[in-house]
């Protein structure tokens, strides 16, 4: 860029932070409790993203200490009858099943 362009984009420059600095320090109230806004905002998304990674480890960790070989499968309806029958119809359609034991 050419020294005749890059002056009036600095000039520019300057102003407007000039014209920031202003608006900043007229109002030192309204830009303290602004800052201070960001900051809370800012701390509780950093804090919440924390929380949810340790409870997402907390999980993984759990479903480690099983075995990644085991699966819980548990039914919603209270009503719900186990069938044998149902448990080997299984036992043969589903691949890499070993085992299935009903758990009431």
């Amino acid at each position: 860029m050419d020294k005749n362009r890059l002056m009036p984009l600095l000039t520019r420059l300057l102003f407007t932070a000039r014209m920031a600095a202003h608006g900043i320090l007229s109002k030192r109230l309204r830009s303290g409790l602004t800052i201070l806004g960001v900051a809370i905002g800012v701390a509780s998304v950093v804090s919440l993203m924390g929380i949810g990674e340790g409870a997402r480890r907390a999980v993984i960790e759990q479903f480690e200490s099983l075995g990644s070989d085991v699966v819980i499968v548990k039914a919603h309806d209270p009503n719900f009858e186990f069938d044998p029958a149902e448990a080997d119809e299984l036992l043969e359609r589903v691949q890499g099943l070993e085992m299935a034991t009903p758990i009431v």
